[in-house]
């Protein structure tokens, strides 16, 4: 074997080893990334993202390297995916984030609000309906679930009645009064299936709370005469 020909093969195995000497470095830190890490770093090259959104998911970041199962940190990235209409995105950390906490009722509530946004009514129906069996008092969700038999799951509008009285019943117990909302809904709901004495009820309890509400003076009137 010829000097020249030693050379040249040493030449090219220096030259391997160190490429593979970078490309070990460079990698290092993305070997060493949790998923979530990972896709946060992706997340940032996305020009849609407001200063503010690159702000919390830099912040998440910092979190997530310290402790990979850091549920606040991992809502802040499934939150900015929502905000960005990654819906499927935003789904899948929160339900890995539901893996570490069960019964976190946001969680949960966001999950319904982003199955709202896709319009897939029946997993909506069945987030709130499981907000309400694990945190009766979550008074939003009885709201967004009168919403959804009212609008969307029409079928189901006969049952928006006792969801609407649980409410009202469940935020008793805090205050003497539910949020004046339950009440008109409650209200509307019995005067479209034409029980007007519960409507009227409804009704004069939503405008002792809101006096000037002149929509429900407008119905009273319609009711009573």
């Amino acid at each position: 074997m010829s000097k020249n020909y030693k050379n040249i093969i040493i030449g090219v195995v220096v030259v391997v080893i160190i490429a593979g000497g970078l490309f070990l470095i460079f990698n290092k830190e993305n070997v060493n990334k949790s998923p979530i890490e990972s896709e946060i770093t992706k997340l940032l090259k996305e020009e849609v993202l407001t200063e503010d959104q690159k702000s919390d998911l830099n912040e998440a970041l910092d979190l997530l390297k310290k402790n990979p199962e850091d549920v606040p940190a991992m809502l802040t990235v499934a939150t900015v995916k929502y905000q960005i209409e990654d819906y499927e995105g935003a789904k899948e950390i929160y339900y890995k984030a539901l893996e570490l906490q069960p019964d976190n009722t946001l969680i949960y509530h966001n999950l319904g609000a982003i199955y709202s946004s896709q319009e897939d009514w029946e997993n909506a129906e069945k987030i709130y309906l499981k907000i309400i069996a694990k945190t009766p008092k979550w008074i939003s969700a009885y709201r967004d679930l009168g919403t959804i038999y009212r609008f969307h799951l029409k079928e189901k509008y006969p049952d928006m009645e006792q969801i609407l009285l649980t409410a009202i019943e469940k935020t008793a117990d805090i205050t003497e009064y539910a949020p004046v909302d339950l009440y008109i809904m409650l209200g509307s709901f019995y005067r479209r299936t034409n029980d007007v004495p519960n409507a009227i009820k409804y009704y004069e309890i939503s405008l002792k709370l809101m006096p000037e509400n002149d929509g429900v003076k407008r119905e009273l009137d319609l009711l009573k005469n």
